[in-house]
């Protein structure tokens, strides 16, 4: 069986038996997986690890029912191809402009990853997380954002206009309530 047949498989068990998860029921491995493949288009599963595309994005479902952990990931970049300035816009994005989905690096690549447990998931976040790391690798290089939403205080215009100080001072955090 072809990697988009076993995903279609897959996806019409899942789906076709019935099981629904109510806002009171735990998202399941099995369950997240089957949606991400019904919404996806499938290029190879394995229990546990589900390589798929959306929006011509490869992406990666990567979970451990074990641990209750999943993460999604898109590669973007080659570390080594990443500039300090794309670098330095990239962490402001973690803070600004990406909303659940974040930039990150790991065995030299840059991706853009989504990291949360799985059981309180709905299919709502779910499918969120798949659209914001889509969004964050598109628009690598670009506008960093994960297309949701922004917590950017400075219109559009000001961004431009904008410079930063010659020397900036950590900024002093007062972590105690």
């Amino acid at each position: 069986m072809n990697n988009r047949a076993a995903g279609l498989f897959l996806s019409t068990v899942l789906f076709c038996s019935g099981f629904v998860v109510k806002a009171e029921e735990t998202m399941t491995q099995e369950y997240m997986e089957g949606f991400v493949a019904a919404v996806t288009d499938v290029e190879s599963y394995q229990p546990g690890y589900l390589q798929f595309l959306y929006k011509s994005v490869r992406m990666a479902l990567i979970s451990d029912a074990e641990h209750d952990r999943m993460r999604i990931v898109a590669p973007i970049i080659s570390v080594e191809d990443v500039t300090p300035e794309q670098l330095h816009i990239s962490l402001e994005s973690n803070y600004q402009q990406a909303l659940d989905a974040r930039y990150a690096s790991s065995n030299g690549l840059l991706f853009s990853a989504y990291i949360h447990p799985i059981s309180p998931l709905t299919e709502d976040q779910l499918m969120s997380a798949i659209r914001q790391v889509a969004s964050l690798a598109i628009t690598f290089g670009e506008d960093y954002t994960s297309g949701e939403l922004e917590f950017s205080p400075v219109a559009e215009d000001e961004k431009e206009q904008q410079k930063p100080p010659a020397k900036t001072k950590k900024p002093k955090l007062d972590l105690t309530m």
